[in-house]
């Protein structure tokens, strides 16, 4: 029994849901400006994790530079709204996103032929495949996601890189399934939406401008 207009329910937090989906291992620093933020945040930790597994709440406090500018989170939120992704060994990554299904193309880029292509395009795709499951969580896509990484025919490679890929997909709490590989070498992968992808989000927030 509760009185009339007391609060029976109540979602949680934004700050709560992205740090429900953000790799626990890797949680050890959580920094924030805002000190309701920062009270939900300990209340949370306080009841969710171990003592020895408790990852810290910071509230930043300096006026002089914002917190954001301080992370250079706007060169993250411009590298996001990009298609292509640059790998450290020369190659990239094309992400397209459409109505029915997400690609990522994964290509050699500067190759020079100091290396044989064999070793280039081994190099590459492992290089891509971390890679692939950071952006799909950064970029929170969901649905169909095809890859397309670069001369998948040896039965060893698309072994290997089918178990890189379910490695790299253990990180993320909306775990992502490896489906199949296709006749055309299209790894096939399909990641549970549960909320609206970067891209959406940019669009929701310039109609607001608007």
């Amino acid at each position: 029994e509760r009185t009339c207009y007391s609060c029976l329910y109540q979602s949680e937090s934004d700050a709560i849901y992205l740090l429900k989906q953000c790799p626990v291992r890797e949680l050890k620093r959580l920094v924030t400006d805002d000190p309701e933020t920062k009270r939900e945040l300990d209340d949370y930790i306080l009841r969710t994790f171990s003592e020895d597994d408790r990852p810290e709440a910071v509230l930043y406090e300096d006026r002089m530079v914002d917190l954001y500018k301080l992370y250079n989170l706007t060169t993250l939120f411009e590298a996001l709204q990009s298609r292509n992704v640059w790998l450290k060994s020369g190659g990239f990554l094309v992400i397209e996103q459409t109505e029915a299904f997400v690609s990522v193309d994964v290509n050699t880029g500067r190759y020079s032929g100091n290396k044989s292509f064999s070793k280039t395009v081994q190099m590459t795709n492992d290089e891509a495949a971390p890679e692939i499951a950071r952006q799909i969580r950064l970029r929170q896509l969901s649905g169909t996601i095809l890859v397309d990484f670069i001369n998948m025919r040896e039965p060893g490679d698309q072994r290997r890189l089918r178990e890189r890929m379910t490695e790299e997909f253990r990180k993320d709490p909306s775990r992502p399934q490896v489906i199949d590989i296709t006749a055309l070498d299209i790894m096939e992968i399909t990641r549970t939406k549960k909320r609206k992808s970067f891209k959406e989000q940019l669009k929701d927030i310039e109609a607001d401008a608007e």
